[in-house]
């Protein structure tokens, strides 16, 4: 094959590529432990520090939570060092 005509589908296919990328958007989940950013995930929902067993050896709350039974309505094991945050890019039309 011709160097310059793999060149040239090389340069179609990323331009169509990066049209239907833009045109479509993305969404980037996200999860924050102790206001660090943890893990990401640009298809689905992101892992949480339950998930992937992290957060419960660094972080003092996670720690807490496993040593100690409380029960469900203690206003202490409703709060979190955690939290998830949704960003979504789309061009605009």
């Amino acid at each position: 094959m011709n160097p310059s005509r793999v060149i040239y589908r090389l340069i179609a296919f990323s331009l169509a590529f990066l049209m239907f990328f833009t045109s479509v958007g993305f969404t980037v989940d996200m999860h924050y432990c102790q206001g660090k950013l943890k893990t990401f995930s640009f298809i689905g929902k992101a892992k949480s520090c339950h998930d992937i067993g992290q957060g419960m050896k660094n972080c003092a709350h996670h720690k807490k939570m496993m040593t100690e039974e409380k029960p469900e309505n203690d206003s202490i094991s409703k709060k979190s060092c955690c939290s998830n945050k949704t960003l979504h890019f789309q061009a605009d039309q």
